[in-house]
Formats: C-alpha cells, sequence, structure tokens
C-alpha cells in the first residue's frame, strides 16, 4: 500500500516537473495538444493491468476504442483548426503568429516532455484506482496525497528559491489565487477525481481531459468575449460524439456485467432446486 502511494506521488510530480520543463522549450499550444494523449495512455495502461476488457467481438469494446480516437481527433481541431469566425469577431486580423515573438528552439524536446508528463498523468490514475480499490475512502486518500505533496513541494521550493520576499503576497488577489487554487483545483478536485475513478475507473476520468479545451473556449467567448471559430465548434461535436461513443460501451459493459454476475448467482439455487425434487 505505501509502495503503491510512493508510487503515486513520485508519477504526479513527473507530471508536474514535465509539464513546466516542457513549456519552457515549447509553447501553451503543445502543451494542450499533448495533453489529449492522457485518455490513449490511460487506455493503454488500463488494458495492460487488466483493468478495462478488451474484446473486439463485442460492439462495446469497439465503442470504446473507436471513441477514444474520435475524441482525440476532435480535440486536436479545436487545437490546430481555427477557421472563420461565427461569433464575436476580431475586429484585426492580425495574429498573434505574425508577431515578432521567438519562437522557442527546441519543440521536439518539448513534446517528449509534454508526452512524459501524459505518461505520468495516466500513470498516476491507473495507481489511484488501485489504492481506492483496497482502501475505498477517498476523502483520506486525498487528504494523505495533499499532505504529502505539500511537504515535498515545500521541501523542493525551500531549496529552490532562497529569497524570502518571494513568499509574500504583494496584492489581494494573489491571496485570493492561492485559496482558490488550493480548496478548488487541489483539495475538491481531487476528491471528485477519486470519487470517479472509484465508481467508474481511470480510462472513464482521463476521457475529460480533451473536454477541458472545449470548457476553455466556452468561458473564453463567453466571459472574455474572445472569438469563436468554426472550428471550435467541429472539434467540439466531434469530441462530443467520440465521447458519447464510450460512454455507450462502458454502459453496455456494465449491463453485460450485471446479467453475468445474476446468472452466476442463480445457478447454484436452480441447482439445488433440482436436486431436491
Amino acid at each position: 500500500m505505501m509502495l503503491i502511494k510512493f508510487m503515486e506521488f513520485t508519477a504526479r510530480c513527473f507530471a508536474d516537473m514535465g509539464s513546466y520543463a516542457g513549456l519552457k522549450y515549447s509553447s501553451p499550444t503543445l502543451s494542450t495538444a499533448m495533453l489529449i494523449l492522457v485518455p490513449a495512455f490511460t487506455y493503454v495502461l488500463a488494458i495492460i493491468f487488466r483493468m478495462e476488457e478488451v474484446n473486439f467481438r463485442r460492439f462495446s469494446t469497439i465503442a470504446k476504442s473507436l471513441g477514444t480516437i474520435i475524441s482525440i481527433s476532435g480535440a486536436f481541431i479545436v487545437t490546430f483548426y481555427n477557421g472563420p469566425a461565427i461569433l464575436n469577431t476580431p475586429l484585426s486580423s492580425v495574429s498573434f503568429t505574425k508577431l515578432n515573438v521567438p519562437l522557442p528552439e527546441n519543440w521536439v524536446l518539448g513534446g517528449f516532455l509534454f508526452a512524459c508528463s501524459s505518461l505520468a498523468v495516466a500513470a498516476w490514475c491507473i495507481l489511484q484506482a488501485d489504492i481506492l480499490k483496497m482502501y475505498p475512502a477517498e476523502m483520506v486518500v486525498v487528504a494523505f496525497y495533499c499532505l504529502f505533496v505539500t511537504i515535498q513541494s515545500s521541501v523542493v521550493t525551500l531549496i529552490a528559491e532562497r529569497d524570502v520576499t518571494a513568499w509574500k503576497f504583494e496584492t489581494k488577489i494573489g491571496l485570493i489565487a492561492v485559496f482558490y487554487s488550493a480548496i478548488l483545483n487541489i483539495a475538491y478536485r481531487l476528491y471528485v477525481t477519486a470519487w470517479c475513478i472509484w465508481k467508474k475507473g481511470p480510462f472513464f476520468v482521463s476521457l475529460f481531459k480533451p473536454l477541458t479545451i472545449v470548457v476553455a473556449v466556452i468561458i473564453g467567448v463567453i466571459f472574455m468575449k474572445e472569438a469563436l471559430y468554426l472550428g471550435s465548434v467541429l472539434g467540439a461535436l466531434v469530441l462530443i460524439v467520440g465521447f458519447y461513443a464510450v460512454v455507450w460501451g462502458k454502459s453496455k459493459e456494465g449491463k453485460i456485467y450485471n446479467e453475468t454476475e445474476s446468472s452466476n448467482y442463480q445457478a447454484p439455487l436452480l441447482q439445488e432446486h433440482i436436486e431436491d425434487v
């Protein structure tokens, strides 16, 4: 149990380190694109560790596999294809790619680091599912996780940052951001994620990673008055179709599992009745 928990901390640590290091060598666009690989890596690891059933003679397995590919394709469309603006048309046609901004020099290394980060996030989901299978107490698991991650982060921060003034908050919004990140983005999000992993498995939870791209686009259009492009709409539709296919496949597997369990439960009773007769 402790070994698996230590591996979980290590996987999450490598995921964060890979994300920040990859961002240094590449760009946020590549970061978003490589985040799409999390469901694919999680699906492969879930198959390897026998957390997902694979039988291509069943429509449920075909639906899950095709749905994963379709969801990833939709997320790629949202990320890399804009098309014409259909809402909140920008006033200027000058794009950021035309500005004199120095591009990162090593996109290959950045992409490799992001891929390693995505693999680490997928491994974290698998390990979390294994821990919750042995100890199904989401609140306690998340509490210990936050405690040890805080200790690890504090040690690393004290070594990396020697300037005491860096710990001071210059504005109130900085303090609000810290509390928001700690309460909602860390504690609440991890608890909901752990509960969903326990109920539906790591692969189902990882499918929501690409949906964050669509959510970001919607928030940007509503609150930031950003332009809504045709590519975002088409990509979101494709992603939703793929997501629905996976959910349908999971529901079909659940029905098959329940029917199998009920038949196995009724068989001994039937046999005893026949013997009595």
